[in-house]
């Protein structure tokens, strides 16, 4: 599925990260199998990485960070009565957004208000079948 990139294994991709981005340069599968963690930015193998990616200025002409406003979009989707539901993966604790890279969970947490499995939303029953399950 999808196109192939060439990296037949996890190493190799992590391998060419490394060539065409040299904040990666200094990770392998090798160094993460001995050291464990690694900060990063890491461009050199025989040094240990960074903390901070940006502490004392940013990767511009003049070191400062370059911020602009984007003007606001409205959702392309509304919730309607067959689709009720609007997912929010806002921040939870410290972890940033989802929490992809800090935490995994297999938990999907609804109100009590929305724990009726009495609806025609066919996604929404399928969730509520599943999380009544855990």
């Amino acid at each position: 599925m999808g196109v192939d990139l060439g990296c037949p294994t996890p190493a190799a991709t992590l391998d060419e990260c490394g060539r065409v981005a040299p904040v990666f340069a200094g990770l392998s599968h090798e160094r993460l199998d001995r050291e464990g963690a690694v900060p990063w930015p890491c461009p050199h193998s025989d040094r240990p990485g960074r903390a901070k990616l940006y502490g004392e200025r940013f990767a511009t002409a003049d070191g400062r960070a370059h911020l602009a406003a984007v003007p606001y979009l409205p959702p392309g989707e509304l919730p309607d009565p067959d689709h009720p539901l609007v997912l929010v993966t806002g921040r939870r604790w410290a972890h940033y957004n989802s929490g992809s890279v800090t935490r995994r969970s297999g938990n999907l947490q609804l109100t009590p208000d929305h724990a009726d499995t009495d609806t025609s939303c066919p996604e929404y029953k399928v969730t509520a079948v599943r999380v009544a399950a855990l």
